[in-house]
């Protein structure tokens, strides 16, 4: 995986966060004079919050749901309620997400108490957490034929990483 450094300090960026301010830099610009004010933030504000360079990309994560705290009166204009935005920042940029069925509640549950083996249990999988397929393994001729994947736990970001090999 390609690491990220921060554009202030120069320090690796967590995977999990957006942006390329790392957490401590990132926190600095909070609480700087410019966003303390109780007005909306604007597609330019969180832009600049994050050190992102298009404002189109922050409409997409918008969009997708990536960033909280879109504020309806804004129309066809994004804006961003500030409390919301900056605790997203301080909780590690994890959306909190609701269990929508049973299977997501046992989940949930089981995620809460930090027990997180059930990632290893297809009967979640899309459901209560998500696969990416990683790089094929290499170095010897049966690790070639393999894949990792990683499972991100739906509700706090664990990951997992699990090797395939079907050829054994």
């Amino acid at each position: 995986m390609i690491s990220r450094l921060c554009i202030d300090c120069g320090k690796q960026i967590e995977a999990q966060l957006i942006g390329r301010r790392c957490r401590k830099c990132l926190n600095t610009v909070l609480e700087s004079t410019d966003y303390t004010s109780i007005d909306p933030y604007t597609i330019k504000d969180v832009a600049d919050i994050m050190n992102l360079t298009s404002d189109e990309y922050v409409r997409k994560l918008s969009r997708e749901k990536k960033i909280p705290g879109r504020l309806a009166i804004g129309g066809n204009r994004h804006l961003f309620s500030p409390a919301i935005i900056n605790q997203w920042h301080k909780q590690n940029h994890i959306l909190p997400k609701v269990p929508t069925n049973p299977l997501q509640e046992e989940a949930k549950i089981r995620c809460e108490n930090k027990d997180h083996d059930w990632l290893m249990e297809e009967r979640f999988e899309g459901i209560a957490y998500q696969i990416e397929k990683d790089i094929p393994q290499s170095g010897t001729e049966v690790l070639k034929t393999g894949f990792r994947y990683r499972k991100i736990c739906y509700f706090c970001g664990y990951d997992a990483t699990v090797a395939n090999f079907p050829n054994l």
